[in-house]
């Protein structure tokens, strides 16, 4: 059983007892040593998936706090910046600088070609000189 459900139970049971005067006060499942025993309930099922959402949750939170991220909040606040941020950049702009980057890349395979042939002819040279 989930200790949500257990805390239910347990208000439950203390609310019954102070209003039919009841003295004997229910055990509070969170200071139980052990998992307590509850009868199994109609809702129980949904509180157990409630709980093991909010395990998962938490255990997400974690391992995004790892990552640096402040939990859901904050990558949802992190999609939101990107978001704007991206608003500000026009396709103009991004295909303008794919033209750019690839003459860029043009000109790089061009002084490729050039240095190896350079390397070449100071083989040659150096090789005609060493005869």
């Amino acid at each position: 059983m989930s200790k949500i459900y257990d805390t239910l139970q347990y208000v439950e049971a203390h609310r019954r007892g102070a209003a039919g005067g009841d003295p004997a006060e229910p055990q509070n499942p969170l200071d139980a040593p052990h998992e307590p025993r509850v009868a199994r309930h109609a809702s129980a099922p949904i509180l157990e998936q409630a709980a093991a959402v909010t395990r998962f949750t938490a255990e997400l939170n974690r391992r995004m706090g790892e990552a640096g991220v402040d939990g859901l909040a904050g990558l949802f606040a992190l999609a939101d910046r990107l978001t704007r941020a991206l608003a500000t950049v026009s396709p103009s702009e991004i295909e303008r600088f794919v033209d750019d980057l690839g003459q860029v890349a043009e000109r790089a395979r061009t002084m490729q070609g050039d240095l190896r042939h350079l390397k070449s002819v100071k083989t040659e040279l150096e090789g005609s000189l060493a005869r």
